[in-house]
């Protein structure tokens, strides 16, 4: 008996698009064999190749813009060498 992938899916997290990121051969004898190993019963293959699809598309993606750093604050100001302190007169 197979457990049914909406089930699989919802307690694991996972989504058709995950799934199809994850074969090596993208199609559908292969996502029927994903989940025949796993005894899930599949998605219908409309659906699969809906995702399909969608996961072809070019997308483009601007490269992260790097945060600006934070001038250090000093939590006291390092005397120079040639002040003499209080205690040294």
């Amino acid at each position: 008996m197979l457990i049914d992938w909406k089930y699989t899916y919802k307690r694991r997290k996972w989504s058709v698009s995950i799934i199809i990121g994850m074969l090596q051969e993208k199609t559908w004898d292969a996502f029927q064999e994903f989940h025949s190993d796993r005894g899930i019963s599949s998605p219908s293959e409309s659906e699969f190749n809906s995702v399909l699809k969608e996961t072809k598309k070019p997308v483009k993606v601007d490269p992260p813009k790097q945060p600006a750093k934070k001038k250090r604050t000093y939590t006291r100001k390092k005397r120079s060498s040639n002040v003499k302190s209080k205690t040294e007169k």
